[in-house]
């Protein structure tokens, strides 16, 4: 990003003075103004760039990575779209097609791959509490069920163990294996890890969407 453009863009007064975060937020975003400004993106890697700017700031006041869930849900469905991808999120039908009852197949998205990378660390963690590989799988389909998900149709328990083995021979370096391993940690060690994983297996991932699937329906 060029630092050296020099900003003409009008300023409201503020009632206090901008801290040196603040003043360096305002600054990057009068930048991404002036270098999109002839764009024919229709304003996508503006937006993009801006999500970025405001995560950042964010992340530098201490804000917590949950609390920013719905700016990096927008900043990857951006992403989607720069890859030639719907993703759920700005899909207007999304509400109707997904579901256990919805239209849609799972997608490619981003969003779809997140709930899949949990599922599989849930099975994962299940398998440290001592239960047999289909043991976990079972338990973990039954729960992804009743998530709110991305696609019709039945999550099966081989369903779940084909993720987690593409997840287990994908690269350490891949950024979905190094996901899918901090959640297997995070449902596996520390104090509250069993809660954390009873919490995920009754409620799904955080902002994942879709309708939700009543535990009587669920199959495996």
């Amino acid at each position: 990003m060029n630092k050296n453009i020099q900003f003409k863009l009008p300023r409201r007064p503020t009632g206090v003075p901008l801290n040196e975060f603040e003043q360096q937020l305002f600054e990057y975003l009068e930048v991404v103004f002036e270098e999109n400004i002839e764009s024919s993106d229709f304003g996508r890697q503006a937006a993009d760039d801006a999500v970025q700017l405001i995560i950042n700031f964010l992340e530098k006041r201490g804000l917590s990575g949950q609390a920013m869930q719905p700016l990096l849900k927008v900043q990857a469905a951006l992403q989607d779209v720069a890859n030639g991808i719907l993703p759920e999120l700005f899909d207007p039908a999304s509400t109707t097609n997904a579901g256990p009852e919805g239209k849609s197949k799972w997608s490619r998205s981003s969003g779809a791959q997140l709930l899949k990378i949990y599922a599989a660390a849930c099975m994962s963690a299940l398998m440290k509490q001592s239960l047999k590989k289909m043991q976990a799988a079972e338990r973990a389909a039954r729960a992804t069920q009743s998530w709110p998900t991305f696609s019709a149709g039945l999550i099966k328990a081989n369903t779940i163990a084909n993720w987690r083995d593409e997840l287990m021979q994908s690269a350490k370096t891949d950024n979905d294996r190094k996901r899918y391993q901090y959640l297997v940690d995070n449902f596996s060690n520390g104090p509250r890890a069993r809660e954390s994983l009873a919490k995920i297996l009754q409620k799904g991932p955080p902002l994942t969407g879709g309708v939700r699937r009543s535990m009587g329906d669920t199959e495996t």
